[in-house]
């Protein structure tokens, strides 16, 4: 999960240091990305250890963003 929050880091950054828009929507969107992968990292550990929101839970669907 650290990985994760690594490339959050590095993108939000990306995009916070370019001036090009072009740019800047890319690393936002990859930031996004990551954000999300971050999110099922943690649900799928809050599945395995019983706490938080588990996988199967209503209220949290991961295919819920496509």
């Amino acid at each position: 999960m650290q990985l994760e929050m690594d490339a959050i880091n590095f993108f939000q950054n990306a995009a916070s240091e370019t001036d090009d828009p072009v740019a800047k929507k890319i690393f936002t969107d990859i930031c996004d990305e990551e954000k999300f992968h971050y999110d099922l990292l943690q649900a799928q550990h809050d599945s395995v250890t019983k706490s938080g929101f588990w996988l199967d839970s209503a209220e949290f669907q991961m295919d819920g963003k496509w």
